[in-house]
């Protein structure tokens, strides 16, 4: 390892077990945590990889080191690191890789209004009913009482497929924004149900 780059290049490269295992432990000896957790990885020593990367708080090259290739039990082992370091949306993430969308959820309203687009996102891939009305009441304001921007719920019915509730819920928008004033922004909603509704070949 007279040239470490060139040599960290050709084991990318060619992803073979053994050099890796050589670069991981030079990167080691150097102190360089993550490329330690990554060659490891390649080595597909992924435990060691795991650990060290917990030890050092290196999780994310840990888990971009998968490339979204890691099994359910790396991820909900992510997902726990993350979470007992209050790295909620993280954690939800990793939560929802491992189809856990309730827990996933819960995680992201507890961050509050900055993660509804993730919170929605689960919601569609979740397709339960519990889970929709959680979402709901929390943009309803159930839950504390500060009934949140519309749009979030005609994004929600979108990500459900619910495209006929998307134009009802749209509509009401539209007309609120027109009573305010802003016909631009009631227009540009309009146009665009008009354009999904006609993209699933629905009556307009």
């Amino acid at each position: 390892l007279n040239e470490p780059q060139k040599a960290f290049q050709l084991v990318r490269e060619i992803k073979l077990p053994a050099g890796a295992e050589r670069v991981a432990e030079y990167c080691r000896k150097q102190g360089n945590i993550p490329g330690a957790v990554e060659f490891l990885l390649l080595a597909k020593n992924e435990e060691e990889a795991f650990h060290l990367a917990e030890r050092h708080d290196e999780m994310e090259t840990f888990e971009n080191g998968l490339e979204g290739k890691g099994t359910r039990e790396q991820h909900m082992a992510i997902a726990k690191y993350y979470e007992q370091r209050a790295m909620l949306p993280n954690a939800a993430k990793q939560y929802a890789l491992c189809e856990e969308y309730g827990m996933a959820l819960k995680l992201y309203l507890r961050v509050g209004e900055k993660e509804i687009d993730n919170a929605i996102e689960v919601v569609g891939k979740a397709r339960s009913d519990t889970l929709t009305h959680t979402l709901i009441d929390y943009l309803m304001g159930e839950s504390d009482n500060v009934p949140k921007d519309p749009n979030y719920v005609y994004r929600l019915h979108k990500a459900l497929g619910n495209f006929m509730q998307a134009a009802n819920t749209a509509l009401i928008i539209a007309k609120q924004e027109q009573e305010m004033g802003n016909y631009k922004a009631a227009h540009v909603l309009l146009f665009r149900t008009y354009q999904d509704l006609r993209a699933q070949k629905l009556a307009l």
